[in-house]
């Protein structure tokens, strides 16, 4: 996402960092994406429209 005004944060969690990106797309739609970094490599784990706590969260 190449959002300005996303939001971005990072959890450790077992040893494996979860980021999670709250940003909106080229129209207008709010999304959230989520990955791990993990010793392994870099692996998705989902990317959806967001909900409202998370739309709550980026605009305000």
């Amino acid at each position: 996402m190449n959002d300005a005004n996303r939001i971005e944060s990072a959890e450790i969690r077992s040893g494996v960092s979860y980021h999670t990106v709250v940003g909106a797309t080229l129209k207008g739609r709010l999304l959230v994406a989520v990955w791990v970094d993990h010793p392994a490599g870099r692996f998705p784990v989902h990317a959806r429209q967001a909900g409202r706590r998370a739309a709550r969260r980026y605009y305000r």
